[in-house]
């Protein structure tokens, strides 16, 4: 089993971490709310489709490890907010691992609101079209 590391995009997890499958994948049609850029500095981006937030790739562990991709959005050669513009508010369908998260308590657990593009090429993040 891959270990994904903590979500360590800036964003606070559920209180209470959720035990579950790590190689159960979740997959959703939400909304994108917003986009965090925080790779600039640190490597770690993360989308947010309604409430949950997904790492798209980033940290020590992305140069090593298989991530899957966006498709449709280009989170490079844009200024940040003309991208959000572009596309806050569009539909998106999500293909991701739950997120390595710790809870209240400081156990290690799953959090279904911190998912991550990592440890497969076949997760992605796609804006739906139609």
């Amino acid at each position: 089993m891959l270990l994904l590391g903590a979500m360590a995009c800036g964003h606070e997890p559920a209180k209470e971490a959720v035990a579950a499958n790590a190689d159960a994948p979740v997959r959703f049609v939400g909304t994108v709310t917003d986009l965090d850029f925080g790779c600039w500095a640190d490597r770690d981006c993360a989308i947010q489709v309604d409430d949950v937030w997904v790492k798209l790739a980033g940290g020590p562990q992305a140069a090593q490890a298989p991530h899957g991709q966006l498709v449709g959005i280009a989170m490079s050669g844009e200024p940040g907010d003309a991208l959000k513009a572009k596309v806050v508010g569009k539909r998106a369908e999500v293909f991701a691992a739950p997120g390595v998260a710790f809870g209240a308590d400081g156990k290690v657990g799953y959090d279904p609101k911190h998912l991550t593009l990592m440890g497969s090429r076949d997760y992605y993040v796609r804006l739906v079209t139609k």
